[in-house]
């Protein structure tokens, strides 16, 4: 009711303002709100194309989700509810053909005609063609079958594939919060997103209605995941400097850049702490003279190996028990034999 009322008030005071009369209509919460929608597009606009020329609203999210040039922002919603009620529907429907199917069995049972029928496909296919006998009902019943059962079993396929997707993470969330928040999204669909304003406890409200729809982590999945997603290269991807950005973002606080830059930081970060362990372990194992000093820095050692790879690869339960065992083996054997040698 608010928003027809603004947009007659509206009306009123733009024929009003014609005639030479300035003044604007007094407005209530609601039809303020409404009244400042418009300005507030056109502001958010000016401020975003001042660093760059994006369209606002959907076509401006679209074209900042695509220019990724990982696609690390192709993330949308699996609408978990509406595919566990499309199978449950198509479950139900296959369930109901199957005891149709049954009757017909029991049917073709009792029903002289129709026993040889169950022996010789040719005699079942001729009287399949009979209207009103149970091969024809069979038959046709059969057709039903085979199309929703095979679209059964490619949704699913397709939800399997959607499961095994992983959710986007913390920072690809916040740039696409901040990318809908600069671009005016708003929509009845999506939560109708409106801007935050402190006045107006309302639009706040809904504000974090859309962020809970849309944004809510739980029930997103990405199309493209980061090729190394290891904590280190985490850590490395915010502070990327502007020099390696390939072009601005939509904010001024905002870069594009490829991943590949973090990826490599995270080589070197990662090949220069393998240097300085094993290098480094086996230096100082060779000076130390006290055996219990070395027994006490082998362990040591093991410890920092196994978080060094744990933060630097993000490998497995599996390899990091295997590498650990390898780097264990070679500084028991090192130590080993120096202690023999000088127990000799």
């Amino acid at each position: 009711m608010g928003t027809h009322l603004a947009r007659l008030s509206t009306l009123s005071w733009a024929m009003n303002k014609r005639a030479g009369n300035q003044k604007r209509p007094v407005l209530n919460q609601e039809e303020a709100l409404t009244w400042r929608r418009p300005q507030i597009l056109q502001d958010t606009c000016r401020t975003v194309k001042e660093k760059k020329q994006f369209q606002c609203g959907f076509p401006g999210l679209v074209n900042i989700i695509a220019e990724d040039p990982d696609q690390d922002t192709f993330v949308f919603r699996k609408f978990k509810k509406l595919t566990a009620w499309s199978l449950v529907f198509m479950q139900n429907e296959l369930t109901s053909l199957e005891v149709k199917l049954e009757e017909l069995e029991m049917s073709m049972m009792l029903d002289s005609e129709a026993v040889p029928s169950r022996q010789t496909w040719a005699r079942f296919e001729k009287r399949a063609d009979m209207p009103g006998t149970v091969e024809w009902k069979m038959y046709h019943l059969n057709d039903q079958i085979r199309e929703k059962l095979q679209n059964h079993h490619s949704a699913l396929s397709s939800a399997r594939s959607i499961a095994d997707l992983k959710e986007p993470g913390e920072r690809v969330i916040g740039v696409l919060r901040t990318a809908v928040e600069k671009m005016q999204v708003r929509d009845d669909i999506m939560g109708d997103y409106i801007p935050y304003d402190r006045k107006y406890e309302r639009t706040r409200r809904r504000y974090d209605a859309f962020f809970g729809k849309f944004f809510g982590q739980q029930n997103l999945v990405a199309l493209q995941q980061s090729a190394d997603d290891d904590p280190i290269t985490s850590l490395f991807r915010n502070p990327i400097p502007p020099e390696f950005s390939n072009s601005d973002g939509f904010t001024p606080d905002a870069r594009i850049f490829e991943d590949k830059f973090a990826t490599r930081l995270t080589g070197v970060v990662s090949v220069t702490l393998a240097v300085l362990i094993v290098v480094g372990s086996i230096l100082t194992l060779d000076f130390v003279q006290s055996d219990g000093v070395k027994l006490g820095l082998l362990m040591m050692y093991i410890v920092i190996f196994v978080f060094g790879i744990f933060f630097t690869t993000g490998a497995n339960r599996d390899s990091i028990f295997a590498a650990t065992a390898a780097y264990s083996a070679v500084l028991i054997v090192f130590v080993s034999g120096g202690l023999k040698t000088r127990g000799a």
